[in-house]
């Protein structure tokens, strides 16, 4: 009995989710092993970062933009700009992308700091009443922040698989600046010992 309890409990271990991947690059590739991949660019610097920038990449069915960012050890994350723009419909589309991405590969999404009632974690519709909710009517709220506090809003949310895949780390961050009047999704690949990325605060209030 003892030996049949052991077996069961082998079985109900979560699986190592498999490696994932932007495209062809690999966390830990050199500079020149980045623009290697003349396909995919071209290329331009990135002073802030240090890093490289293209905007010509051929990820989930259309060309994205895609950062890179260097260290010693080579390649330290791979930032993917899964929308920028002025339209909250398509910044939610963008959001529900990397939400079934992370659905189906990695048992699910997390949003740090919401729950919903009765469940065990965010489904489907649940994540698309969220988006409504927050992104829907981030542009009037930003303009009720301007008219009343003298101040731009900036509203960002952290989102993350369940489980991450084997040999990095995924981690999503979306919302809308009302200084720009710009709605943002970006999903990044961190190496394993990167430190976490998680916003302060989900709304920040800045002077105009």
């Amino acid at each position: 009995m003892r030996a049949l309890i052991l077996v069961l409990g082998l079985f109900s271990l979560p699986a190592i989710a498999e490696e994932f991947t932007l495209g062809p690059w690999r966390l830990g590739m050199s500079r020149t092993e980045v623009l290697s991949f003349v396909e995919e660019g071209p290329y331009e610097d990135v002073a802030v970062t240090g890093g490289l920038e293209t905007h010509k990449a051929h990820l989930f069915g259309s060309l994205k933009n895609v950062s890179f960012v260097f260290d010693d050890a080579g390649l330290r994350y791979i930032q993917l700009w899964g929308y920028e723009g002025a339209d909250s419909q398509s910044a939610k589309a963008a959001v529900m992308e990397l939400f079934d991405l992370f659905a189906k590969d990695y048992g699910g999404a997390e949003v740090p700091g919401v729950t919903v009632s009765g469940q065990a974690g965010l489904d489907r519709e649940s994540m698309e009443v969220l988006l409504d909710r927050i992104l829907g009517t981030a542009r009037e709220l930003g303009k009720e922040t301007a008219r009343k506090q003298k101040a731009a809003m900036l509203i960002l949310f952290d989102m993350k698989p369940k489980q991450q895949p084997d040999g990095s780390r995924l981690h999503s961050q979306w919302g809308y600046h009302s200084k720009f009047d710009t709605f943002y999704v970006f999903l990044y690949q961190d190496r394993q010992d990167s430190p976490e990325r998680r916003v302060d605060s989900n709304v920040r209030l800045e002077a105009l």
